[in-house]
């Protein structure tokens, strides 16, 4: 329902339930990644295989990003996403 940009709903949300900055990432990663994938598919209009590749990425990159951000302090993670944020907020703008 929410893909990647409802992550800029969910992760704040999800902060302030847990009280933990990198709770609340591996929580989004592990619930928006998959849905974001097939989402991403399905606008595409790819082909099965085409699927596969989009899942794999979008797997891979997750998996990569919950690790690097396991090893960062949750004052730089927070840091790292409102600088995101600005920045999707600035894009959706132009």
């Amino acid at each position: 329902m929410f893909g990647f940009g409802g992550g800029m709903l969910v992760l704040p949300m999800l902060t302030a339930v847990l009280q933990d900055e990198k709770e609340a990432q591996r929580a989004s990663a592990f619930f928006l990644l998959p849905l974001s994938c097939v989402s991403a598919a399905a606008m595409r209009g790819e082909t099965p295989d085409g699927t596969w590749i989009l899942c794999l990425g979008a797997l891979t990159g997750g998996a990569l990003g919950t690790f690097l951000a396991s090893r960062m302090r949750a004052e730089r993670l927070k840091l790292i996403f409102a600088v995101f944020l600005i920045a999707s907020g600035v894009r959706m703008l132009w």
